[in-house]
C-alpha cells in the first residue's frame, strides 16, 4: 500500500491564455488546492487585458455560480452591472413580447476588460506570464507537456505535468493536436459592438436611465438585429448584427469594396455605417443614434466588427499522447447569440479545477499524477462537459438563424425552445 507523502513535490500545471477561462481556472486551482500543491504559470501573448478584443461580457447565472462556489463572484463582478430582464421587439412589426426575468444576484454585464484585469488582481499565487506567443505543444516524457514559443521575438521553452489549453477560437493547442477538428464555421452574419460613455452634461434624454438599468433588449430592425446591455455608471454596450448580404449593400452604399476591412476604414466611415444600423433598430425616439455622438474615438478597440465564427465541439477535447485539455472557446466557440460564451467557459474551468483537485489529492508524486489525469480528470470532465456544449452551441446557431441572419422574415425570436434546423458545417 502507497503511503502518500506529508508534503509532496509541488505540481507544475500551465495555463494557456488568460481571458475568463484561464483566469478562472487558476482561481479555482487555488481555491481546490491546497497551498504549495502545485505552481500556476499561465501564458498570455496578449500584452495587458485591454488588447483583448471585446466590449461587455455577459456573466449568466451558471458562470455567477461557478464564481460563488469559490467564494469569488463578488470580488469578480464588484463592477458589474445587475441584469433583471432581457426584453424582446420587433421594430419592422411593431410587437413587444413576452420579456425573460433574471435574477439580478447571479446575473452581470461586466465590461471585459475591467472583468479580466479583477479576475487577474483576486489570483494569490499564480504568475500570468505576457507576451508569451506559444507555437509548439509536444508530448514530453511520462505524459508531461512541452511548450514552446516566443517572447518578445526570444525563445522559450516550458515543461509542465498538466496543460489546460484555454486560447480561443483560434487555438494553437487545437490546430496541432486536433488538426482535423479545427475548423472554423463562418456563421453567415457580422456584429459591430460598441461601447457608448455618456455623462450628464453630454448623454441625450433617456441614454443614462437607459445604460444604469438592468433592462437588456433584443430589437429586429428590417435589416438588422440590434443588442444592448446596459453596464451602469453611463456606460452601454451595443451590438449589431447583420448578414453578409446586407453587409455588402451597406459597404457599397458607402463607397467601400465588399471585402474591405473595418479596421482600414476611416473613423467617418465606420460612425456613418453605425448610424445607418442604429437607425433601422432603435426604439428609443433616435436616442441611440443619437448616442452615438458620444463616441470620442472610432478607431477605439472599443468599437470594432467581427464575424461570427463557431466551431463543433471536440468530442475527445484532450491528448492521448500528452496532458493536454482543451476547455473554453477551444474546445467549443460558441456563437454569442445567446451570450453563453464566457458564462460556459468559466463553468468549464471550474468542474475542470475541482476534478484536477480531487486526482491531486490522491498522488504522492507528480509521476503519480500525471499516470493518473486521463482516468480522473479528462475522462470525466468531457463526460460531464461535452453534452452541455452541445446543447447550448446548437441553441446558438438556431438563434442565429432566425435572430441574425433572416431578419426580415422574421416575426418571432428564436429564444427559448428551438425546434428549427440546425446549421450545419
Amino acid at each position: 500500500m502507497k503511503i502518500a507523502t506529508l508534503h509532496p513535490a509541488p505540481l507544475n500545471i500551465g495555463i494557456l491564455g488568460a481571458g475568463p477561462a484561464g483566469l478562472m481556472t487558476a482561481l479555482a486551482l487555488e481555491a481546490y488546492l491546497p497551498a504549495g500543491r502545485a505552481r500556476i504559470t499561465l501564458l498570455d501573448r496578449n500584452k495587458s487585458e485591454t488588447d483583448y478584443p471585446g466590449v461587455e461580457y455577459g456573466i449568466q447565472a451558471r458562470a455567477c455560480r461557478a464564481l460563488e462556489r469559490i467564494g469569488q463572484l463578488e470580488q469578480a463582478c464588484a463592477r458589474g452591472n445587475p441584469s433583471r430582464e432581457l426584453a424582446f421587439y420587433n421594430k419592422r412589426l411593431g410587437k413587444r413580447f413576452n420579456s425573460v426575468a433574471f435574477d439580478p444576484a447571479y446575473t452581470r454585464n461586466v465590461v471585459r476588460q475591467e472583468f479580466l484585469a479583477d479576475l487577474a488582481g483576486l489570483l494569490q499565487t499564480s504568475t500570468v506570464r505576457r507576451r508569451h506567443l506559444v507555437t509548439r505543444i509536444a508530448a514530453a516524457e511520462d505524459h508531461g507537456v512541452t511548450v514552446e514559443g516566443t517572447v518578445d521575438d526570444v525563445p522559450f521553452t516550458s515543461d509542465f505535468d498538466l496543460l489546460v489549453a484555454c486560447d480561443g477560437v483560434n487555438s494553437t493547442a487545437r490546430k496541432q493536436l486536433f488538426p482535423n477538428d479545427a475548423v472554423i464555421h463562418d456563421r453567415g452574419f457580422n456584429c459591430i459592438y460598441m461601447l457608448v460613455e455618456g455623462a450628464d452634461q453630454t448623454a441625450p434624454d433617456g441614454f443614462l436611465e437607459t445604460a444604469n438599468s438592468g433592462r437588456n433588449e433584443i430589437v429586429i430592425g428590417h435589416f438588422s438585429t440590434m443588442t444592448m446591455f446596459p453596464l451602469g455608471h453611463g456606460r452601454l454596450a451595443l451590438g449589431i448584427g447583420f448578414d453578409h448580404a446586407i453587409k455588402d449593400e451597406i459597404w457599397k452604399k458607402h463607397g467601400l469594396a465588399s471585402d474591405a476591412d473595418w479596421k482600414d476604414l476611416p473613423a467617418a466611415t465606420k460612425k456613418s455605417i453605425a448610424v445607418t444600423l442604429a437607425t433601422d433598430s432603435d426604439i428609443h425616439g433616435g436616442m441611440l443614434v443619437s448616442a452615438l455622438d458620444l463616441v470620442p474615438d472610432w478607431d477605439s478597440y472599443k468599437i470594432y466588427l467581427w464575424a461570427m465564427r463557431d466551431t463543433d465541439p471536440l468530442a475527445q477535447p484532450w491528448s492521448a499522447a500528452a496532458n493536454v485539455v482543451l476547455i473554453g472557446d477551444a474546445a467549443h466557440a460558441i456563437m454569442p447569440t445567446i451570450g453563453m460564451g464566457a458564462s460556459l467557459a468559466i463553468e468549464d474551468a471550474e468542474a475542470l479545477a475541482h476534478l484536477i483537485a480531487t486526482a491531486a489529492s490522491g498522488a504522492a508524486t507528480p509521476a503519480e499524477f500525471r499516470a493518473v489525469v486521463k482516468d480522473a480528470v479528462f475522462m470525466p470532465f468531457t463526460a460531464a462537459r461535452h453534452p452541455v456544449w452541445v446543447n447550448l452551441i446548437n441553441r446558438a446557431r438556431r438563434a442565429a438563424i432566425g435572430n441574425f441572419i433572416n431578419v426580415g422574415r422574421r416575426r418571432r425570436f428564436s429564444i427559448g425552445v428551438f425546434r428549427r434546423a440546425i446549421l450545419t458545417p
